[in-house]
């Protein structure tokens, strides 16, 4: 099926080139390519804890809930929205990265890609082929948990509120397939296992709170002085610092201005998040999701950044590591 190209005698699959079939026998190349990274993953055990994570997230919003509640069973899917955004954030990411960076490194370590790169084929048919894999395991993984925890759901409590969880369930999704594009930008074939999951959970603490904390940080060093009586006659700190947002303008109340449906002033803080793909997931979420955008507009006014801005940041976010991940694969020595 597989014929390597004249022009490049013994390379070994290193940069070689599909012969005869062109565009048809790449394609094939990538199917079964993915076909191997799909039966890999499944025997590898790997699916099962992928099942057992994404279920955690799944279930366990709605399980708290409704135990908060004083009740065995699933809270509604708008009362669950804003604790699944809050799962979602912290867990899927980590989900995804920790799957991405095994793609090469793990391969690597274990001399299993060195047969593969052998194969007359190029190497961005491999690692396209890697990838179709991991994202159907992924994909697959996520749609049958959170497809089941929607039913169930449905079944106990009805379906009021199911654009919300769609809207979590959709952007959880691309989180997780983007952290997984990441994941695999990480795991540089030639590192160990171990580093290569160091290097994960080092982007995972700083994408999920080390760059939130940073700007927090920003936004209170540059923020306005606090009232001098802040602290004492009745002040408490949330209060001391409720009011500094709404000098900061980042708690803006648009019908306590006396317009309700005024636009919020622009807030360059927000398109500042959008540069994080955990942030770009919350606001995502909240501009989708009826519940979390009327709360989110009652509270600090208008902050969606637009579909546009938000569908070029997704794009990016899916581009840029898997163009450096395949720029590292090509240059990789393998042999």
């Amino acid at each position: 099926m597989f014929q390597q190209s004249d022009n490049e005698p013994g390379s070994g699959g290193a940069s070689g080139s599909i012969g005869p079939g062109g565009a048809a026998s790449v394609s094939k190349a990538i199917q079964l390519i993915a076909r191997r990274e799909v039966l890999l993953m499944v025997r590898g055990r790997v699916w099962r804890r992928i099942l057992a994570l994404m279920a955690t997230v799944a279930f366990l919003p709605p399980l708290l809930l409704s135990l908060r509640s004083g009740s065995l069973g699933l809270a509604g899917f708008r009362a669950s929205v804003a604790l699944a955004l809050a799962f979602s954030e912290v867990a899927l990411p980590l989900i995804g990265l920790l799957v991405g960076a095994d793609a090469l490194a793990g391969e690597s370590e274990d001399a299993t890609l060195i047969p593969l790169a052998a194969l007359p084929v190029s190497r961005a048919a491999i690692f396209f082929g890697k990838l179709a894999g991991r994202a159907i395991v992924v994909a697959a993984a996520y749609a049958a948990v959170f497809g089941i925890a929607a039913a169930a759901i449905l079944a106990l409590q009805g379906s009021a509120g199911w654009r919300d969880y769609a809207a979590v369930g959709a952007a959880g999704l691309a989180l997780t397939l983007v952290c997984v594009g990441i994941g695999i930008a990480l795991g540089r074939t030639g590192r160990g296992r171990t580093r290569v999951f160091a290097a994960a959970l080092v982007a995972w603490v700083v994408m999920v709170f080390g760059l939130d904390a940073i700007i927090l940080a920003a936004l209170v060093a540059f923020a306005p002085r606090p009232p001098e009586d802040a602290g004492s006659h009745g002040y408490g700190e949330m209060a001391a610092q409720m009011e500094m947002m709404k000098l900061h303008e980042l708690d803006y109340d648009a019908s306590a201005a006396g317009a309700a449906n005024a636009p919020s002033p622009q807030n360059p803080a927000r398109w500042l998040m959008v540069l994080d793909p955990v942030d770009l997931f919350r606001f995502t979420v909240i501009s989708t999701s009826p519940t979390l955008e009327a709360q989110s507009k009652s509270w600090i006014g208008d902050c969606s950044p637009g579909a546009l801005p938000m569908g070029l940041a997704w794009t990016g976010w899916l581009v840029m590591p898997l163009g450096l991940a395949m720029r590292r694969l090509r240059n990789a020595d393998l042999h």
